[in-house]
C-alpha cells in the first residue's frame, strides 16, 4: 500500500526503495494519507510515510504499529514503516511534537 508516483512523497518513497533495491509490487496507491492508512490500519499491508503524514492522520495511530526507518536520517527526514496492529503506545512515544 503506497502513495501514488504521481505525489511528491510516492516520489521520495519511490527513490528510497530504489536506491536500497527494494522492488515492492503496487498493489494499491493513494494520493492522500487517510486511505491509505484505513487500509494499514485494517490489517491488509504495510506503508511507508512521514511523521506529519501521520500527524494528519493521527486517528489512524492507535490502530498501527510505527517502526522508523533509520536509513532516511541522513536526508533530515524519517519515514516510518506501518504495520495493521494496535501498539499507540509505542507510536506515540516515537511521535514528537517539537
Amino acid at each position: 500500500i503506497r502513495y501514488s508516483a504521481r505525489s511528491v512523497i510516492g516520489q521520495h518513497i519511490d527513490a528510497y526503495l530504489a536506491s536500497n533495491a527494494e522492488n515492492i509490487e503496487r498493489t494499491c496507491e493513494f494520493d492522500a494519507t487517510d486511505p491509505m492508512l484505513s487500509l494499514v490500519a485494517a490489517g491488509l499491508g504495510f506503508a511507508i510515510t512521514t511523521p506529519l503524514c501521520l500527524w494528519q492522520s493521527r486517528h489512524f495511530v492507535p490502530e498501527v504499529r510505527v517502526i522508523p526507518l533509520s536509513s532516511f536520517s541522513h536526508h533530515g527526514l524519517y519515514r516510518l514503516r506501518l504495520f495493521g496492529h494496535a501498539l499507540a503506545a509505542q507510536a506515540a512515544n516515537f511521535i514528537s511534537l517539537s
